[in-house]
């Protein structure tokens, strides 16, 4: 059975009632699968941080922790009649600079989440984390005119190590320049990725501007995706995603069984004319002994 999916619920922060509003309708629209993202702005190292307090500057620079929000008894009573549960997943998108600052996202803090993800903003940051890094999601905001060029090179060599890349179709919603930059970016990263490595999120500021699982499937088709892999951009492509960040969590390894021939039964071994000789010839005394007696 396909399992619609939808891994980029914004988070806002603090948490209030809009974030519980979208999970409930991602619901409602056929979505089984929902991560609640929470963004941060950017990650300090520990050298820059100094400096900063140093300075008297104000120190901005914390992960805050995973959010998952009540369901209403409405939503409750719509899961035991469908049979199916909500899967509530957490995840954390990282505004991804400086490559000198990586070892960052292997803190405790970035482990308590279910999902990992960064969004490069610039060339070096770019190239850096398609190449190196090891996270699920790599989430370039699309609605505005990148930097950089995104190189079938260097996309090749994330989805080659199992990354998947993001189009989110929020921010295209309500603004003209916005939907714009995003046909025109997800067009050329679909054109040089594997459409098996990309999906597609929400990334909505509320309920209202969700869009259910058919209207995103057509959305993927005007991004320049074949018809056959648009559905796995919330489907297939996300369980890879979910694949790859428990490998992450939890470790990898890889387990080869090989089928093992049962041994054939040896035949019994047959006297040789040696041995019936000898023996032959050992009873001869023993026959002449019973006659002398």
């Amino acid at each position: 059975m396909t399992h619609f999916a939808d891994l980029n619920v914004h988070c806002s922060s603090p948490p209030d009632e809009s974030v519980r509003q979208m999970v409930e309708t991602a619901f409602k629209l056929g979505y089984e699968v929902v991560a609640i993202n929470r963004f941060v702005e950017e990650l300090v190292s520990n050298k820059k941080m100094k400096r900063k307090a140093a300075k008297g500057e104000t120190i901005n620079y914390s992960i805050p922790e995973p959010y998952k929000p009540s369901l209403s008894e409405e939503t409750e009573h719509l899961t035991r009649i469908r049979g199916r549960p909500l899967n509530m997943l957490s995840r954390v998108t990282v505004k991804y600079a400086d490559p000198a600052n990586a070892y960052k996202l292997k803190s405790p803090e970035v482990s308590k989440y279910d999902l990992l993800a960064v969004q490069p903003v610039n060339e070096k940051a770019w190239q850096h984390a398609c190449t190196y890094l090891d996270v699920d999601i790599i989430s370039v905001d699309l609605s505005e005119k990148l930097d950089f060029i995104l190189k079938e090179k260097t996309i090749r060599t994330a989805t080659d190590r199992g990354i998947c890349f993001e189009i989110c179709y929020g921010p295209a919603i309500r603004d003209r320049t916005a939907r714009i930059n995003v046909i025109a970016n997800a067009r050329s990263l679909i054109r040089n990725a594997n459409s098996k490595h990309v999906i597609i999120s929400s990334h909505t500021s509320n309920a209202f501007d969700m869009r259910g699982p058919n209207d995103v499937t057509n959305l993927a088709l005007m991004f320049g995706m074949s018809n056959s892999f648009a559905k796995w951009t919330i489907t297939n492509n996300c369980k890879s995603v979910l694949s790859r960040a428990g490998a992450r969590l939890h470790g990898r390894g890889v387990v080869q069984v090989e089928k093992m021939e049962e041994p054939s039964p040896e035949p019994a071994a047959e006297p040789t004319e040696e041995t019936g000789s000898n023996d032959e010839e050992e009873g001869v005394p023993d026959k002449k002994r019973k006659e002398e007696t």
